[in-house]
């Protein structure tokens, strides 16, 4: 289908429509999607506990074999796209360690061979940071949704800055830092551009409300302050309780528990320490922190 032969509004609709009547036929069958509503560009279809972003398009010619033009309520042009694209850059970022850890789990289970071992197990730091980044976003923008950074965003400027495996904790709290060294500042508005597809700017929402600019700062700075609040607590148990203050009770509270553990567990083995210059704590740093007590006492001198 050329854009010539459809307008915007016409896809938009006609994929609406569609999903309209998918959710109706299935609505009371059991974890069949719930809802349809519209966003900017995409239709979301919301199912118990999840939700699943249906994005109209159309083969866009002129941009290779996987490039996409897209719809946008507020443009009056088609924007560009490649999801499969950039799926394959994001993973490719990733590659190195992806192929270790699923050597690992082929070895602990003696007998399995790397194949065995499926994709969707393997989970590696840079997607983890994802996922930290994603939680206190949702947390810290929940009362202003129009505000919040959308996840292409935070999952490209993540990849950006990913130096390869590592420690959880100081690999995200090092990540805080840097992402703002992606995001240019032109004399026509913010960028972060698609890595395979330069004309799409992920930050293009930035130029119709300036606020979002400055709020998406602020939330990285309060990100970093959590952060290192929590690495100068003490005590496991109230660890716990700061993370749960960050990153919220439920399932996810336990993979927070897990992000502040690692930390924990690095100071205890003299592993953790602060470098010299730029204050970040981790394994490499050269000035050590003393070993965490847990619960505050003092250490044994006798």
């Amino acid at each position: 289908m050329a854009k010539e032969s459809i307008t915007q509004e016409r896809l938009k609709s006609d994929v609406g429509g569609v999903l309209t009547l998918y959710v109706e036929k299935r609505r009371d069958e059991r974890g069949d999607p719930t809802g349809l509503s519209a966003g900017k560009r995409c239709w979301t279809l919301s199912y118990p506990g999840f939700h699943m972003d249906v994005l109209p398009s159309i083969p866009d010619p002129n941009s290779g074999r996987s490039g996409i033009l897209i719809t946008d309520r507020e443009l009056r042009f088609w924007q560009y796209s490649d999801p499969i694209g950039y799926a394959a850059w994001f993973h490719g970022r990733m590659a190195v360690e992806f192929a270790e850890k699923r050597a690992e789990m082929a070895a602990v289970r003696k007998a399995a061979q790397v194949e065995d071992v499926s994709e969707w197990e393997v989970k590696t730091t840079l997607q983890r940071e994802v996922q930290v980044f994603k939680r206190h976003r949702d947390l810290y923008f929940a009362n202003d949704l129009d505000s919040r950074p959308p996840s292409i965003l935070i999952t490209t400027l993540a990849a950006h800055v990913y130096r390869g495996a590592g420690n959880l904790f100081t690999s995200v709290q090092e990540a805080a830092r840097l992402m703002p060294t992606f995001i240019e500042e032109t004399s026509s508005g913010w960028r972060v551009e698609n890595p395979v597809q330069p004309q799409e700017n992920f930050a293009d929402r930035w130029g119709a409300v300036p606020s979002r600019a400055k709020k998406f700062f602020a939330w990285l700075s309060d990100l970093s302050a959590d952060l290192d609040d929590i690495a100068g607590t003490r005590g496991l148990p109230e660890v716990s309780k700061r993370m749960a203050a960050s990153f919220g009770e439920g399932p996810v509270t336990k993979a927070a528990r897990k992000l502040g553990a690692t930390a924990l567990d690095d100071r205890q083995a003299g592993r953790l320490g602060m470098a010299a210059g730029t204050g970040m704590l981790g394994r490499t740093a050269t000035n050590p922190v003393p070993r965490h007590d847990f619960f505050g006492e003092e250490p044994d001198r006798a």
